[in-house]
């Protein structure tokens, strides 16, 4: 793993302030990790009421943002993320998530894991796949094999891009 890595962690927000909040948390109760990583949560909204109750969050918190124009698509607020990486020179990697999503407890953990185990690795996918599906259910066999199908057709195109431009499937 390269000694001097340092991860950005940015969240997209645009509206739901409780989700957000929940979001910056999940990020901010990272455990059992050695990761340096920083917090910039990216506002990204036309909503000014949203815009100004996300600032002051992020100061109470001490988390850094950044405001950014948006003409109110998603695709104006992944590539702010972007954007906001580009000018913090300072990290050699970005993970991006979504504030109405959180990260498990653990989730750095897995991924200095996984740099331990791929230290040239420039890309990485993390899937969603929880599912949780009571086996009280009507249909419980027939949602648990349709997850499973997916799934399996999920992690057939995952892909490990490494530095030296080998791609390896993963398992």
């Amino acid at each position: 793993m390269k000694q001097d890595l340092k991860i950005l962690i940015s969240v997209l927000v645009s509206s739901d302030v409780p989700r957000a909040v929940r979001c910056i948390k999940s990020c901010l109760q990272q455990r059992e990790h050695n990761l340096d990583f920083e917090i910039c949560v990216v506002i990204n909204t036309l909503d000014k009421v949203f815009e100004k109750e996300m600032i002051e969050y992020c100061k109470h918190l001490e988390v850094a943002y950044e405001v950014t124009k948006s003409d109110g698509t998603p695709s104006t607020g992944k590539n702010s993320v972007f954007d906001v990486f580009d000018v913090r020179t300072n990290f050699t990697h970005l993970v991006q998530i979504d504030g109405d999503d959180f990260f498990y407890p653990t989730f750095l953990k897995h991924i200095e894991r996984h740099l331990k185990k791929y230290p040239t690795t420039d890309a990485l996918a993390i899937l969603p796949c929880d599912s949780i599906y009571l086996n009280h259910e009507p249909n419980f066999e027939k949602l648990k094999t349709d997850f499973l199908k997916k799934l399996k057709e999920i992690l057939s195109f995952v892909l490990l891009v490494e530095t030296n431009y080998k791609i390896k499937e993963v398992p």
